[in-house]
């Protein structure tokens, strides 16, 4: 059997065939600090290495949000290239990758709205349910910096025109217009987000588990391919947006609830 690692802000449950794991921090609208995608990152290798596990779900905690981005007080304690380096490629990459190459489908259960990186891991989900009220955004421009996820994988998986409209306003859409783009698949009422997920599983074990390890490796081989690109944006992302004056202010006046004022350096 399998040891269970404690984590401190990811719970891993497993429910016949799946492994549910759910961002845990709901006082923070379940945001992502650099524990947070570590404990993700080994809850993912949890379900990739359990032959009883077919599918694996990511979700919130709470009935607000299924994960706002990342914790932008952490972010901003952030001083040195290394701290920023160590956080994205040793923390955000893994993860991204492990989504993408891992041979299980991977499922967001999309509970609230979905910001930031929040709404990058919904992209990165092979599938996706959300619920009436979920919402989502790349807000990322108005802190000064940009969602390095997004700008590299959405142009494919949703299209140019919808990333463009997303990245550069930073304005949130809602679950109609995620399914019509295809950021999403389903939309549900909250009291059945979970039985929902839990009959698109039933439906997906009627494909052969070989089958279905050959198409989770084909449907996401464009994005695999984009890896290289993604630590390339990851660099630009450490050794330009976040060491720019409109970075900081763009977490000062974030944490001060206040309208930024932009330099444009």
């Amino acid at each position: 059997m399998l040891e269970k690692p404690q984590f401190k802000h990811v719970v891993y449950e497993k429910e016949e065939k799946t492994a549910w794991i759910t961002l845990n921090r709901p006082e923070k609208l379940n945001a992502i600090t650099k524990t947070m995608w570590k404990e993700l990152g080994e809850a993912l290798d949890l379900a990739e290495k359990d032959e009883d596990v077919y599918a694996i779900v990511l979700t919130g905690a709470g009935d607000r949000a299924f994960c706002a981005g990342d914790d932008i007080g952490e972010m901003s304690t952030i001083k040195t290239v290394k701290e920023a380096y160590d956080l994205f490629l040793n923390h955000i990459y893994p993860v991204v990758e492990k989504i993408l190459v891992c041979s299980k489908p991977v499922i967001a259960a999309v509970n609230g709205l979905a910001y930031g990186g929040g709404c990058e891991l919904v992209m990165l989900c092979d599938l996706a349910v959300a619920v009436e009220n979920a919402r989502f955004a790349q807000p990322e421009g108005r802190l000064g910096v940009f969602p390095p996820i997004a700008t590299i994988f959405a142009p494919i998986l949703i299209g140019k025109k919808a990333t463009a409209k997303m990245v550069f306003t930073g304005e949130p859409i809602d679950a109609e217009e995620a399914l019509r783009v295809g950021l999403i698949n389903q939309i549900v009422p909250a009291e059945k987000l979970k039985d929902a997920v839990r009959e698109l599983v039933k439906k997906m074990l009627t494909i052969a588990p070989v089958s279905a390890k050959l198409i989770k490796k084909d449907v996401n081989r464009l994005l695999v391919e984009q890896l290289k690109n993604f630590k390339d944006s990851l660099d630009n992302m450490v050794l330009v947006a976040l060491q720019t004056e409109d970075f900081k202010e763009g977490v000062e006046a974030f944490l001060a609830k206040r309208k930024p004022v932009w330099k444009g350096k």
